[in-house]
């Protein structure tokens, strides 16, 4: 039977120590991204927050910052910082820097969307969007899934045949049943392209920087998660 493992233990504290250090490194990097586009008394909006890990960290290099998260299925545990009910509430023009780290694999097409459209809103004029997410396609994906076999004690969550194609890059399809689906949210990382995104990203946005974690200078085939810094293009 799969077992459940807490967010920290699959992540920053995994008993993995490569797993440990990915991720310890994509935070690093998270936060000084951050911390590199907010303007003095700017304003940070996490989307999908967790426990608030990230911002308390960019709160204590620049107390500054007025930090937000958004989570439907976590809370803070961090002192000043504010968690908003919805995107929808906050005012037009009010974020400076807009964050999405490790969550836009989990969205559908539709959450991908809507999350876009509410960062075009919600930006000033100089704002941006940091995204991260996990690069889930390469001969990563091998490690990837043994350690996930072993941590919750599951079967592979790929047929052969679509192991093979991810290996070499190939898409394969998303699983869309209900089973895998949680009030928009999608529990497996199964057939996110990282490419698709990029993509969709860049049909209302300018990329201005991309930037692999945790390796530099090397192919994305070598590493774990993939950072795009976007600005909202203007509309017409």
């Amino acid at each position: 039977m799969a077992r459940k493992i807490s967010y920290e233990r699959q992540t920053l504290e995994s008993h993995n120590p490569a797993k440990r250090f990915a991720h310890q490194a994509r935070l690093r990097r998270a936060a000084d991204l951050a911390e590199e586009y907010l303007p003095k008394n700017g304003t940070l909006l996490d989307f999908g927050a967790g426990p608030g890990k990230f911002l308390n960290d960019v709160r204590q290099k620049r107390p500054d910052v007025q930090a937000r998260g958004y989570d439907k299925f976590m809370t803070p545990r961090f002192d000043g910082i504010e968690y908003v009910a919805s995107l929808e509430a906050l005012p037009s023009g009010s974020i400076d820097v807009m964050t999405a780290f490790e969550v836009m694999e989990h969205l559908t097409d539709e959450g991908v969307e809507t999350l876009l459209t509410e960062a075009r809103r919600l930006l000033t004029g100089a704002g941006c969007l940091i995204v991260s997410v996990p690069i889930v396609y390469g001969p990563i994906t091998l490690v990837k899934e043994a350690s996930q076999m072993v941590a919750f004690r599951r079967r592979l969550d790929y047929s052969v045949p679509e192991l093979c194609r991810v290996v070499f890059g190939l898409p394969i399809a998303r699983p869309m049943d209900p089973a895998q689906c949680r009030e928009g949210y999608l529990k497996t990382h199964k057939g996110f392209d990282f490419r698709q995104l990029r993509s969709t990203i860049a049909e209302a946005f300018t990329i201005e920087r991309e930037l692999l974690s945790p390796f530099r200078g090397v192919s994305w085939i070598f590493n774990s998660q993939i950072f795009f810094v976007a600005r909202p293009r203007r509309r017409q």
